[in-house]
């Protein structure tokens, strides 16, 4: 039965915190915020992505060199 309960008041504590949520996003400036906020993360993300590929590729390129010398 705890169970059931926690499950409920985890749905109320979802539906206000959603509530406000929309309330909140309505607000023109807060939306651009927060896009502006994703958006960054997401520029953030692909450039440390792009870093361990070029990490990933120069290794890469490192052993093909030493795989036609036959040093590796």
């Amino acid at each position: 039965m705890s169970e059931r309960i926690a499950l409920d008041d985890r749905r109320a504590w979802i539906e206000r915190n959603a509530e406000q949520l929309r309330r909140l996003l309505d607000n023109p400036a807060v939306c651009a915020e927060v896009l502006e906020h994703l958006t960054d993360q997401q520029e953030r993300k692909r450039g440390r992505r792009l870093q361990e590929i070029e990490r990933e590729l120069a290794d890469m390129e490192l052993r093909w060199r030493f795989a036609d010398r036959g040093d590796y």
